[in-house]
This record gives C-alpha cells, sequence and structure tokens, in this order.
C-alpha cells in the first residue's frame, strides 16, 4: 500500500472512486435527491480545483488506486474508498 500525492494525472482514479463509492454506498443510506447531491457537489471542478491546490491524496494497493482524501488544513473533505477495497484498513491509513 502507498499513499502519495495525487497530480492532475490522478484526477480520473480520484473522479472515479469518488463517483463509484457514492453510487455504490450511499443509496443503502440516503434517498436519490440526497446520493445527487453529494455527486453534484464532488463535481469534477471542485475535485480538480483540490488536486491543483495540493489538498488529495490517492491510497494505492497492488498498483491499484483504491482510495482518495482530500484534506484542507485540520478538514477532512472527502474520504472515499472502493467498496471491493473496504474493510482493508485503507480508510484508517488515509486518515493517519
Amino acid at each position: 500500500m502507498e499513499i502519495i500525492q495525487a497530480t492532475t494525472e490522478h484526477f480520473r482514479d480520484v473522479r472515479r472512486i469518488t463517483r463509484e463509492t457514492i453510487t455504490a454506498i450511499y443509496p443503502r443510506y440516503y434517498p436519490a435527491g440526497a446520493v445527487q447531491f453529494f455527486l453534484d457537489h464532488h463535481s469534477d471542478e471542485r475535485i480538480q480545483a483540490d488536486i491543483a491546490s495540493g489538498k488529495v491524496y490517492l491510497l494505492c494497493a497492488d498498483g491499484v488506486a483504491a482510495g482518495t482524501v482530500t484534506v484542507s488544513g485540520n478538514e477532512i473533505l472527502r474520504l472515499f474508498v472502493l467498496p471491493e477495497h473496504q474493510r482493508r484498513g485503507y480508510g484508517k491509513a488515509l486518515l493517519d
């Protein structure tokens, strides 16, 4: 497992992890309108701006981008681990 600072070349990975996690997990807990709100909130423009600001990190495991976290000061803005990679300690590693 490796955690790196995301660059613009990692945008697609961060976007994919964010969108796939929201669409797979959030409908279990939120109505459709709320799920759409979260998808809109984590827009391409916001992800790109956060990457450009140096706030985004990417977790790679066995050569696969599996998780991402966005940190601004002491605030976590975005933390997602692909469903098939959950329960392996990746979320905790990103928090640490």
